[in-house]
């Protein structure tokens, strides 16, 4: 099956449908990615700007305002702190905020003291697309509807062919899974993890023969198990294009099999 969808024109490498980018380097996260109470606290709103990069930052396929406020009633550290500009040398709270990193010595390590000043974290933008670099059962693309900054837990992706709704709805599917199985590495508690070179290499359905329901799939993945949603998606996206239905699950049970074999489970 694989030989069978490489040698045809409607599925594509990702790299032949979005560029791939890393996200924010701080060289210190647990300065720069803070939660509202401590911007209430140092008045850094000036400063604070909406983030996500962790997988319980966004339970499902789409990342709004909605989900940011969620994120920030639970008092998770949903605000990257971008302190740029010469409003940060004249306010107070923002000085005393840096002064309590340097006491920590985060001005001495090697990302932040290589700029200046440390405190400006550089290649600072946002894309409409984010994909975290480790997964569980398997990877998925997040719709950016909120503009948030990324830090380097997760990539910043551009669609090059289709928009990044059909981009985000086709990526989840029975055959993109599988190679991302095929394609990334795993450690010892069994996460997935995929670098840049690696998700180039994925095979994807072309985004412009995909009718997206982004909204249906981030229900979906919230509510349902990844496997079901696999299921859904393989018959919307790979059956859209003609694959049939034992192609799509000999594609979800060779999945499945790696998945398995990766997290250590019975078969």
């Amino acid at each position: 099956i694989l030989d069978e969808v490489e040698a045809r024109s409607d599925f594509y490498r990702f790299r032949q449908i979005a560029d791939v980018d890393v996200g924010i380097v701080t060289g210190a996260n647990k300065f720069f990615l803070v939660p509202d109470e401590l911007v209430e606290r140092y008045s850094l709103h000036e400063w604070a700007h909406p983030m996500f990069g962790r997988s319980d930052h966004c339970p499902g396929v789409i990342y709004d305002d909605a989900q940011h406020a969620r994120n920030a009633a639970d008092g998770k550290p949903a605000n990257f702190l971008w302190l740029t500009g010469e409003e940060v040398v004249r306010s107070k709270t923002a000085r005393a905020y840096i002064k309590a990193g340097e006491r920590e010595d985060l001005h001495k390590r090697y990302k932040c003291r290589i700029r200046s000043p440390w405190y400006t974290v550089p290649s600072v933008y946002s894309t409409e697309i984010g994909m975290l670099k480790r997964s569980h059962d398997t990877p998925r693309l997040i719709l950016n509807r909120a503009n948030a900054f990324t830090t380097d837990t997760a990539y910043r992706i551009r669609a090059t062919k289709g928009c990044a709704e059909q981009v985000v709805f086709g990526f989840m599917n029975g055959l993109t899974a599988l190679t991302a199985e095929l394609e990334g590495r795993h450690y010892g508690g069994g996460v997935l993890e995929l670098v840049p070179s690696e998700i180039e290499r994925m095979i994807v359905p072309d985004p412009e023969k995909v009718v997206a329901d982004v909204e249906k799939l981030d229900r979906m993945i919230r509510n349902e198990s990844v496997a079901d949603t696999l299921e859904v998606q393989s018959e919307a996206v790979l059956g859209g294009l003609g694959l049939s239905k034992n192609q799509q699950m000999d594609l979800l049970e060779a999945w499945s099999a790696l998945r398995n074999r990766r997290q250590r489970l019975p078969d």
